[in-house]
């Protein structure tokens, strides 16, 4: 069961979903990318600094749900994708959801660290 957490009497979320790029090196059937006439990729990249200030903006709500790095393209593809993580540091739960072509043992223990 779930425990519901609240910040000044409103209830929080309990993960919040962040698409660091609409970059993709594949085309999924299931996936709306899977068709560049309906969905190109754009080559948009969230920044640092949009990153930075929601991992602050979560610790100071004592944010205790998860933290899912995913979307409609491939997270390992975001140039900063350490430093994204990084950002979220050990305090907060963060999971990646990744089709793993550019996993390497360097890039999860970096990852990882």
């Amino acid at each position: 069961m779930d425990v519901v957490q609240f910040h000044e009497g409103l209830p929080l979320f309990s993960h919040i979903d962040i698409n660091p790029t609409e970059l993709c090196n594949r085309k999924c059937e299931f996936c709306p990318r899977h068709d560049e006439s309906s969905y190109a990729n754009q080559n948009l990249q969230i920044s640092l600094k949009l990153i930075n200030k929601i991992a602050e903006e979560l610790r100071d709500l004592e944010f205790s749900g998860g933290i899912i790095i995913c979307g409609h393209g491939e997270p390992l593809l975001h140039p900063n994708i350490v430093e994204i993580i990084s950002s979220f540091g050990s305090d907060l739960h963060t999971e990646i959801v990744t089709n793993g072509d550019r996993l390497s043992v360097d890039v999860v223990e970096n990852l990882y660290d």
